[in-house]
């Protein structure tokens, strides 16, 4: 993996916050064996620090609320942090589903708060092929319309292929991340964790049953 976070401006649409302190969690995050609990801690942390160099729009005047959209399963990581900076208020969830890590991902599932004026935050732990933020950003614009002109992309590992990818796709994501250079390997998984960061954010580190009805297992 990115071996240390380094500002960026290569692209408008691409805000990379680099932190020392999170460089030292994603080494801790890194080290063998690693358990759910002591991953979700870090990631926890690691989500703190790049959600506090984020405000969201509107913030200071209250006029323009975000509303985050937690990505299922990994984006359930950052939820508690959200909290934690910036206190209860409206929030949502997207559940992608694929039958196979290569296929591209169907949004199933939604619940998004249908807030007059809000602007969308979607919040996951890794950007890897891109596939599944693409899809997650194709079907809120097809439900919410002109409210998605901009989605705020919130996650802090970003890989090369899902950045362009996204950047390329989706004219109105603005991507927040600590890194964002990150590698895919050929099935689309981003290259070093060695854990299924979604299994661990329900605490898991076995694997799970799945399905989603109407789609094909």
């Amino acid at each position: 993996m990115q071996e240390h976070s380094y500002a960026c401006a290569a692209h408008p649409r691409l805000r990379v916050h680099p932190s020392a302190e999170a460089d030292r969690l994603k080494g801790a995050l890194l080290e063998a064996p690693t358990r759910p609990a002591d991953a979700l801690r870090h990631v926890r942390a690691i989500a703190g620090i790049l959600l506090a160099r984020w405000a969201p729009p509107g913030a200071t005047d209250g006029t323009v609320p975000t509303v985050p959209l937690f990505v299922l399963r990994g984006g359930l990581m950052l939820w508690q942090p959200w909290l934690d900076a910036f206190g209860p208020g409206p929030m949502g969830v997207l559940a992608p589903f694929r039958t196979k890590h290569e296929a591209d991902p169907v949004v199933v599932y939604g619940s998004v708060p249908d807030a007059l004026g809000a602007r969308y935050a979607l919040l996951d732990v890794a950007l890897a092929s891109g596939r599944t933020a693409l899809a997650a950003c194709r079907t809120l614009a097809d439900r919410v319309g002109p409210r998605a002109v901009r989605i705020d992309v919130i996650v802090p590992f970003v890989a090369d292929r899902g950045r362009d990818l996204l950047l390329e796709r989706v004219p109105g994501a603005h991507i927040h991340c600590i890194w964002h250079d990150e590698r895919v390997a050929d099935d689309g998984r981003m290259v070093g964790p060695g854990f299924d960061i979604g299994e661990f954010a329900l605490g898991n580190s076995g694997t799970s049953l799945r399905w989603a009805v109407g789609q094909e297992s």
